[in-house]
């Protein structure tokens, strides 16, 4: 009875202390908890009430009651706005269990932890390290590793055809020798962050990342970053590569100013014709020194940083000269007025030489260059690590060339560009090349410039007949002059000779005979035919071709091939119709 009523009180007081004020209404009537069943309180003899999880019994040892637990989990979830889970009460590990809520917010700290442990703590620590581990380059040095020489060599291997070094014209200039229109220009082309940044642009990179994504084109690299690029070499598009060079940009901001940058990167990038550093190239485009330079003339150069072998290239150059002045115009390096006023600058025509590489074998050169850069070696690339490039120019056949072409032309009118190339059908091997003397009244490479084709076009006249079924002794009228549906003007021969009905094409191709071939496209094998045997021969798209014009019979009209490209596709016929990239 004693131990009986004990139990009774205590839980008629904890009825009356579950009673409190409801907080809406203070005054109002008071909220009661759920009851609690009187077996859940025994309290053992002599003993004050315990708490309501941790009591003692009368056995002597702590009893457990997972009914009553589950009812005061019940009410603690439900005070938490929480649904109970009824897989907690199941585990059965003595640990305190927690709600959905409380483990679903233990998850999300966990998750952040680890967030912040991986993409912030890891590469703070992986740049600190990075940082006291890599050298900034010095321009000594790299100006050391640009003066290697590269050797050219004939076909045989060992006899040299020419040696490119570049370092005679370099000229080292003070801080204080670059004027500011120059440097202005440069940021505006390369970096226009140059002189707040810290080596490393993160907007740029972001929109270097999009542009990567979406197909668009503009890299995220500042003029540090392109300065480190330029001592290493490497230009391979590496994770690594862009880690260590972010670092290492980071790091030469925080050792040089950026005076001090922006004056070695303009000493030592290159601008092409030969010109290293911009006191070189502001001579060898514009016949100055850079002090001496106007705003377009400095966005001139500035703009041809990116692609220098396409500087005498007038479209692109340009095109990235209204970029510059644009740029220096929304920077506020040049006012509206500045910017209205400013015109393309025109370009001075010296003749166009590299040590080793003077006169007609300067466009050898020159084709070199565009099918190693082709395959990936730019011209910094192969200069940086001094490659040795072993050519399929033969010795004998250069010299012949060039002899027979000054021989053949000499009294000649000056409007006639002489061109001649050699090509191995075997091998699609250029055997001799020559594009014009490359002196100072002419600096065209003219074998590999689209013009008339002329007569050299009538054996592809005759391809599409062989198709039909005719041979070379198919007979027409070859009397001159001759009239053709659709041509407005008389179709002469060569002096008016005479080739009359029955003309074989075999004699017509012999005697070069005008109005046979007309007759051919216009009436036999269209215009359409004829490009198609061009294009089946390996003349590329470089050249300008139409299928609707009948002045392609003999070369003629607003038709257009290459010396080059004719070679490589009559190279198709010698080698049984197989055609060979030249």
């Amino acid at each position: 009875p004693a131990a009986a009523g004990a139990a009774a009180g205590a839980a008629a007081g904890y009825a009356a202390a579950s009673r409190r004020p409801s907080p809406a209404h203070p005054d109002g009537p008071t909220e009661t908890l759920p009851p609690i069943d009187e077996a859940d309180y025994r309290i053992a003899p002599s003993r004050e009430p315990e708490l309501l999880t941790h009591r003692y019994h009368d056995s002597g040892f702590e009893q457990h009651d997972p009914a009553g637990e589950d009812r005061i989990n019940a009410m603690v979830a439900e005070s938490d706005g929480a649904e109970p889970d009824a897989d907690d009460a199941d585990e059965g590990d003595g640990k305190p269990q927690l709600t959905r809520k409380q483990r679903r917010r233990r998850l999300i700290k966990r998750l952040a932890f680890g967030f912040v442990g991986v993409f912030v703590v890891v590469p703070i620590v992986a740049f600190a390290i990075t940082y006291f581990l890599v050298d900034i380059p010095k321009p000594a040095e790299i100006i050391a590793a640009q003066s290697k020489t590269v050797n050219y060599y004939f076909s045989d291997g060992t006899t040299l055809l020419g040696r490119d070094s570049q370092d005679g014209n370099r000229v080292i200039l003070k801080p204080e020798q670059i004027p500011e229109v120059v440097k202005k220009a440069v940021y505006a082309a390369e970096d226009e962050t140059f002189e707040t940044n810290s080596g490393f642009d993160i907007m740029g990179i972001l929109r270097a990342v999009r542009n990567q994504l979406t197909g668009g084109v503009g890299g995220g690299s500042t003029i540090t970053q392109q300065y480190i690029k330029q001592a290493t070499g490497y230009d391979d598009y590496s994770l690594t590569r862009k880690w260590t060079e972010l670092v290492k940009a980071f790091k030469m901001s925080n050792e040089l100013s950026k005076s001090e940058i922006i004056t070695a990167y303009l000493n030592t990038i290159y601008f092409g014709r030969g010109a290293y550093g911009v006191q070189a190239a502001a001579q060898a485009y514009f016949g100055k020194d850079v002090d001496k330079l106007n705003p377009s003339q400095a966005a001139y150069l500035a703009g041809i940083i990116q692609a220098p072998s396409r500087g005498d290239n007038r479209e692109y150059a340009e095109r990235r000269w209204n970029y510059v002045i644009g740029q220096m115009k929304e920077n506020g390096w040049l006012t509206p007025e500045q910017a209205a006023e400013a015109e393309f600058p025109k370009i001075v025509s010296g003749e166009r030489r590299i040590k080793g590489f003077t006169g007609p074998r300067f466009f050898i050169k020159e084709r070199i260059r565009q099918e190693l850069n082709a395959l990936g070696f730019t011209e910094d690339k192969v200069r940086l690590e001094g490659y040795k490039i072993y050519t399929t120019i033969n010795k004998r056949a250069q010299a012949l060339a060039e002899q027979t072409v000054r021989e053949v032309m000499k009294d000649q009118p000056k409007n006639l560009r002489e061109a001649l190339v050699a090509i191995d059908p075997n091998t699609g091997g250029v055997k001799a090349y020559y594009g014009g003397e490359n002196d100072k009244s002419d600096q065209v490479d003219w074998a590999n410039t689209p013009r008339n084709p002329g007569s050299a076009i009538k054996p592809f006249d005759f391809v599409p007949l062989l198709k039909q079924g005719k041979g070379p002794y198919a007979a027409y009228d070859g009397s001159s002059p001759r009239t053709f549906p659709g041509v407005g003007v008389e179709i002469r021969n060569s002096e008016n000779v005479q080739c009359p009905m029955p003309c074989t094409v075999k004699e017509a191709m012999e005697r070069s005979i005008n109005t046979v071939f007309y007759d051919i496209v216009v009436n036999e094998v269209k215009p359409s035919g004829v490009v198609q045997a061009l294009k089946e021969a390996g003349v590329q798209n470089t050249s300008k071709l139409s299928e609707t014009s009948v002045n392609i019979a003999i070369g003629g009209g607003d038709n257009m091939i290459s010396p080059k490209a004719a070679a490589a596709a009559d190279a198709t016929f010698a080698a049984a119709g197989i055609h060979r990239d030249a």
